[in-house]
């Protein structure tokens, strides 16, 4: 799973940028390949904390088998939304927003 091509479709490459992208594909390969699960879920929004200042807050999980995890990232300019991962188990995945699933 998500070892092939990645692509991104329009309103995801429109609403997060490269490093996001790139984040995102991280959080998934950091899952062992056994462990990992067709379809990626991930809840972006924004925090503030005194310290670091504006956080990315990614929210990634998936159903099968469950898993949870959260990250806060330094970021200027935070995402907020819904953004799924797909491989179609053919070599190929892809990120969406959740209206485009």
């Amino acid at each position: 799973m998500f070892a092939g091509e990645r692509h991104a479709t329009r309103g995801a490459a429109f609403a997060l940028n490269l490093r996001l992208q790139q984040l995102l594909w991280q959080l998934i390969d950091r899952i062992p390949p056994e462990q990992r699960g067709y379809l990626q879920l991930f809840e972006l929004t924004a925090r503030f904390d005194m310290k670091l200042g504006i956080l990315q807050h990614i929210v990634h999980r998936q159903e099968r088998p469950p898993m949870l995890k959260e990250v806060d990232i330094p970021l200027h300019r935070p995402v907020c939304g819904t953004f799924f991962a797909i491989d179609d188990g053919n070599g190929c995945a892809t990120v969406l927003l959740a209206e485009e699933y």
